[in-house]
């Protein structure tokens, strides 16, 4: 039923604008363009034409426009069913928030994600099987909604790495003196096993000055 009469206000629509489009046609006969007042000569308009017919429009709405009493926050919750960070969370924000800040409180408001050093970074927002930039706001995603529902993807944040690379006196005991030389014994034991090795004395003399010196 309702089919026939939506058809009969368009038409009636249709021929108001006809008719008032013949009206403004028919006000005066073709001129030049010099007989037609320029932007100076507003002034001397005596009438703006005839009236149109008022059309009413309704425009949309946003969060931010709420009349007074009205609540203006959006209810977000949150669910990640992935280890090792199992949640489920709710909170209110107001429509101008961006993501951004909403992962900072998601993170503010879980022991769990706080004690894990996790970063908005570290957290993916998805809405509709879409990942949401960071600098979008919630009034951009929301609609008519008045309610939205994010599914995380959190990613446990890389280990810190920690130098182990330490010096020998570091890992020596306390109060132990690392000797710095060797002592004239050793010397003597090790000339002989140079001498050993090369029948030429000076020659083996020359190499073990060339090893105290290196030490």
């Amino acid at each position: 039923m309702s089919a026939p009469s939506t058809a009969v206000a368009s038409s009636n629509a249709d021929k108001q604008f006809v008719q008032t489009f013949v009206q403004l046609m028919g006000l005066s006969e073709n001129s030049s363009p010099s007989q037609f007042y320029s932007t100076h000569d507003y002034d001397k308009l005596q009438s703006l034409g005839p009236s149109l017919p008022k059309f009413s429009y309704k425009f949309p709405t946003s969060l931010g426009n709420k009349v007074e009493g009205e609540s203006s926050q959006v209810k977000l919750k949150f669910k990640s069913i992935k280890p090792p960070f199992k949640i489920s969370y709710e909170l209110d924000a107001s429509p101008g928030s961006t993501i951004y800040k909403i992962k900072s409180r998601l993170i503010e408001g879980l022991d769990v994600l706080k004690s894990a050093d996790v970063s908005p970074k570290d957290v993916k927002l998805m809405l509709k099987s879409k990942v949401v930039q960071d600098t979008s706001t919630l009034s951009t995603l929301l609609g008519e909604n008045t309610e939205l529902s994010f599914n995380c993807i959190i990613t446990p944040p890389a280990p810190k790495q920690v130098n182990t690379t330490t010096s020998n006196i570091e890992n020596d005991e306390p109060g132990v003196e690392v000797p710095t030389t060797l002592s004239a014994a050793a010397l003597e034991k090790i000339h002989q096993i140079i001498k050993s090795e090369i029948t030429d004395s000076a020659k083996a003399d020359q190499i073990l000055l060339k090893f105290k010196d290196s030490i």
